[in-house]
């Protein structure tokens, strides 16, 4: 699903074109060469400084960036909201952006701020809250952190380095607060980068695994070979077994001839769908909601076809014991007179 690792020196080419995407550049105006890159997200990623660069990944792929850091570790942001809202001790700020247009629009930017938020009270928990300014005419910033479930509690007028702001925040749940002693971040774990595998307590989140498509992809292959031994079965769908006339005559080759026309056509059918599954993003936005709808058609197309091979089947041994002398039970061959 969501997570996130520590930016490292490799993703400052990313990084500099992500920066340079018109919708991040308007808000996030940035020196784009290598220096300006290297100047001011090199010292994070080298531990020299206390703010975190943390790049988001989704399924394994960058999506964008969000830099954590502490209103106390820059006083220059913290002045700028003084004198318009109470900034607590110990509070934490947030920049954000979605960096490949690819994945704008999806909701994604509500999710990873409300799962770095949560995050924020394991890895930094004595921060009382989590306070962002964001620009006024940057709806979607501001409406991002809205759905999000920050709440808007001030606002700042323009200065001579920015434009006007709200300003937005959230207070650490209680029941998340740390005891006193407790340790506070486990830091070793975030500095070193981890990977998918690691849990909150180290700053990533491990994606959700995609346990629909595994289920699909491993029942298709029997689904598969039950539809080769039901066309080996049934003599290729031959409806001679069947008998000429009567109502089970009938019934039967129309039992093999719908199992010829859709035993194969359900297993295409389920086996786009789980093409279709299997592309379709996680997460926020109409196409992640899809999935269950998608998967749910996916296996009755799969059903659907295991279900009409085995009809098919049954309806052909039927025929051949009826039709077939020799293919009787014993208990229902007629007994021939005595012989002389």
């Amino acid at each position: 699903m969501i997570w996130w690792r520590p930016v490292a020196e490799e993703n400052f080419g990313l990084l500099s074109v992500w920066l340079a995407q018109p919708h991040v550049a308007r808000w996030w105006p940035h020196d784009t060469s290598d220096e300006g890159i290297a100047r001011d997200f090199g010292p994070a990623a080298r531990g020299a400084e206390p703010s975190e660069d943390l790049l988001v990944m989704r399924d394994g792929i960058p999506i964008g960036l969000v830099r954590r850091r502490r209103l106390a570790d820059h006083p220059r942001h913290a002045a700028e909201l003084e004198g318009h809202v109470d900034v607590p001790d110990g509070a934490v700020t947030l920049d954000y952006l979605i960096g490949d247009p690819a994945h704008i629009g999806q909701g994604l930017g509500p999710l990873v701020i409300r799962e770095i938020v949560a995050q924020t009270w394991t890895a930094h928990r004595d921060a009382p809250a989590v306070v962002v300014p964001v620009p006024t005419a940057n709806r979607a910033a501001w409406r991002a952190l809205e759905k999000a479930g920050l709440h808007r509690v001030g606002s700042t007028g323009p200065a001579l380095d920015g434009p006007a702001s709200y300003i937005y925040r959230v207070d650490q749940p209680r029941e998340a607060q740390g005891t006193p002693g407790e340790s506070t971040v486990n830091h070793a774990a975030s500095a070193a980068g981890g990977g998918e595998d690691d849990d909150s307590a180290g700053g990533h989140h491990r994606p959700a695994h995609r346990w629909q498509a595994v289920v699909f992809w491993a029942a298709l292959p029997l689904a598969l070979l039950w539809w080769g031994w039901a066309a080996w079965t049934t003599d290729g769908y031959d409806g001679e077994s069947c008998g000429e006339v009567g109502d089970f005559a009938d019934r039967c080759a129309g039992a093999l001839g719908y199992g010829e026309t859709w035993g194969g056509r359900y297993l295409l059918f389920a086996a786009i769908l789980g093409v279709v599954l299997l592309v379709l993003p996680r997460g926020g936005g109409f196409a992640a909601a899809a999935r269950k709808p998608v998967f749910a058609l996916a296996t009755v197309c799969l059903l659907a076809s295991v279900v009409t091979n085995a009809n098919a089947m049954r309806y052909h041994s039927k025929g051949n014991e009826l039709n077939n002398p020799a293919l009787r039970a014993p208990h229902s061959t007629v007994a021939g007179p005595p012989g002389p």
